[in-house]
């Protein structure tokens, strides 16, 4: 019995420390449950304003969130991971959204309200990828291995940071048990 209260005491300290709203985050909400596989290697950009000539499909509503110190660069390549991930080929009327954001610890009370660049579009699939213009042709087959190197050592980073938290809080609960 004595062994279930330490862990209990133990998840629950240890849930104290990890860090809630710190991370560079997007997501997509479809448009159907069809789901998507990538088609080109890098996903194309229009900014809101730009005409777009081609046809094409929208697939869904995607958007990227930064975190505290995240520059408008750090959100556009998670913007275009996610749209590549989604099976986008282009998302159009990209713009640009300042949201509040709060950041706290899990089951704490105390959070720190701040302001957040977000980038919103529409992900589309062009009908007739053969039919574009070249320059529309060049950016999809080209590999935006900055966007993606970008993206995966900021997952890596938080991943680690989620990882130490989780230790560090551990530790202390540890600490705490004994100390009784």
């Amino acid at each position: 019995m004595k062994i279930a209260v330490v862990i209990v005491c133990l998840l629950m300290i240890q849930g104290c420390a990890v860090t809630v709203g710190d991370d560079n985050a997007s997501k997509f909400i479809p448009d159907s449950d069809v789901r998507y596989t990538s088609r080109v290697k890098s996903v194309a950009m229009f900014y809101e304003g730009s005409q777009v000539n081609q046809k094409y499909s929208q697939i869904g509503l995607i958007e990227a969130q930064g975190n505290k110190r995240a520059t408008t660069q750090d959100v556009l390549n998670h913007l275009k991971v996610k749209g590549l991930k989604i099976g986008a080929d282009a998302i159009i009327n990209v713009k640009r959204v300042d949201n509040s954001r709060n950041q706290h610890e899990l089951f704490s009370d105390d959070e720190d309200i701040y302001s957040s660049i977000t980038y919103q579009g529409v992900a589309v699939r062009f009908t007739d990828l053969e039919a574009l213009p070249q320059d529309i042709k060049q950016k999809l087959e080209r590999n935006d291995y900055a966007a993606q190197s970008a993206v995966k050592r900021d997952n890596k980073r938080e991943s680690d940071n989620t990882a130490f938290e989780m230790v560090f809080s551990v530790i202390i609960g540890l600490a705490y048990v004994l100390s009784l």
